[in-house]
This record gives C-alpha cells, structure tokens and sequence, in this order.
C-alpha cells in the first residue's frame, strides 16, 4: 500500500512485505567492528521487529491520514502548516531509500550510574558533521491513542485531532537506540515527506568519532517515577 509520490508506507497485516536488507557496525569495547544484518540486529532488540519505515497499525488509518488537523497557520498551500519538508533538510532521497547516516554505529554502553542503559548509537566510523541527517525514527503509526499505557519508545506526533504516534516498542529502527542527555548531540525533527509526517534525528553540532548520539527526551518524559535518568 503506497501513495502517490513513492513514500514505503504499509499496514500491520502486511508486515511481511516490509522485510528487508540491513547493515550497520557493532562497536565492541575494543573498538572492534562487528557488522549486522537484520536478523542480528532484532536478537539485540529483544523481540523488536526492525523497520526502515513506518508502518500503520490499522489499515483504516493509512486511508484516513488526510483528515488529520495540524496546528495553525494551516492554508490550502501550507496544509502542514509551518513544519518544514524533506527536502528543506536534504533527506527526500534519504526517506525513501529507507537509509541511516553510514557513521552511525551501535556500541554497548553497559551500567551508568548504577543502571544499565544497554545499546546506544555513536558516530562510529567517521566524525558527524553539524546539520546531518542521521536516521528516520520508525514505528508502529498509532491513532486515538489516549490513555494508552506508557511506552518508553512512543513519540507523539504534532496532530491537533486525533491523537497520532510512533511507537518502536514493537516495530522500530535504529532510532530507538538514541539515548537522552541533557546536552545532546541531535534533536528529532518532524518533516513532511510524501505528504504525511516523519521524524527524523538531526545533528545539531559536530558529533566526533566515537562519541555518542544522544537526543532530549523532554522534562514529560521524566515525571514517571519508573523512570531513572543518568548522565551520559
């Protein structure tokens, strides 16, 4: 199931359509390379299915995507209103490919702090330069999602009716393993993209070799006492 314009959208029932070809470096605590396929890389989710793009959890959802409201100024012209697209941050081709920055890396970060903060991902191969495009945040398209339980890997979308999420608790990429800091490295950018919303990882300063890539989960994110936060 795809639109007009070449965007890799899908709906749950039609999740083995979406299997793919993957590779991404493992960095050991020697600094060794490992380098992962697919099938490698959901063992160390833990039960994630890997995704390069979105997916819709409902069917239905993916049809009714053009009844969303978006915050004002909302014009015939700026149906989005003032979120920026694609092509403004050079990542069009990049969406659709389904790609990632080819320094990204993931690295065992093992106990911070007395928690233990399991993968992260870090400019692995190359320096990060200010302004690069470092993944897609995929997942699980969810609506009317309210008084959901609480997910650790949701990010809410900016839709004024109804309610519209990413979820990579269950179905995901990379971009799951963006740990917080309070001083980041990216940030996560909502762009319009085939005409619907993604959410991409920016960097927003020089990222250097071997340092981590971390983003601000935002103080909300912090107020459930099940969550521990430790500086990275």
């Amino acid at each position: 199931v795809s639109p007009a314009g070449g965007s890799r959208l899908s709906f749950q029932g039609r999740l083995e359509d979406m299997r793919e070809s993957l590779q991404i470096g493992l960095l050991s605590d020697g600094q060794e390379m490992v380098e992962l396929d697919q099938i490698k890389l959901e063992q160390l989710m833990e039960g994630c299915v890997y995704l390069s793009c979105l997916l819709f959890e409902k069917e239905i959802d993916l049809h009714q995507r053009d009844t969303w409201s978006f915050p004002p100024p909302v014009s015939p012209a700026l149906p989005f209103g003032s979120l920026p697209t694609s092509a403004a941050i050079c990542c069009e081709q990049l969406l659709r490919d389904g790609a990632h920055c080819q320094a990204l890396c993931l690295k065992r970060l093992g106990n911070v702090g007395g928690v233990d903060v399991g993968l992260g991902l870090v400019a692995g191969r190359e320096p990060i330069a200010k302004d690069s495009f470092l993944c897609e945040y995929t997942g699980l398209v969810q609506v009317h999602v309210a008084g959901d339980p609480l997910d650790d890997y949701a990010y809410t979308l900016p839709v004024c009716d109804p309610t519209v999420r990413i979820s990579a608790r269950a179905h995901g990429g990379i971009g799951r393993f963006l740990n917080h800091s309070d001083h980041p490295s990216a940030e996560l950018v909502c762009v319009v993209h085939d005409g619907l919303i993604h959410v991409v990882a920016v960097a927003v300063r020089v990222i250097d070799l071997g340092e981590q890539v971390t983003i601000h989960y935002g103080a909300g994110y912090w107020r459930p006492s099940s969550r521990t936060k430790v500086e990275l």
